[in-house]
């Protein structure tokens, strides 16, 4: 394999992954109980907040989504778990 095709696989094996994560996390989404005509504005915020602030904690993750307006949804450990590992980029 020449680099370029290894750059192409390392790209496609990335998207396979952050696509699992996301339809992960729709799905725990529904579970909660929100409105599937939501969910993507919600990925939207939870995108947004965890871009601007790579550090944020479950605490202040739930504080700013009610801040937001999100404010018939509490996280849980999981889903903020999920959040982080779709939009969090260490590593990769």
């Amino acid at each position: 394999m020449n680099q370029k095709q290894d750059e192409k696989l390392a790209e496609t094996s990335i998207m396979y992954i952050f696509n699992s994560q996301l339809q992960s996390l729709m799905h725990q989404l529904e579970k909660m109980g929100m409105d599937n005509a939501s969910i993507p504005g919600f990925i939207w915020s939870m995108k947004s907040c965890v871009l601007n602030h790579p550090d944020i904690d479950y605490d202040q993750l739930n504080r700013k989504i009610q801040a937001m307006g999100w404010h018939d949804l509490q996280l849980n450990c999981s889903t903020f778990q999920l959040i982080l590992d779709c939009f969090s980029f260490d590593g990769v």
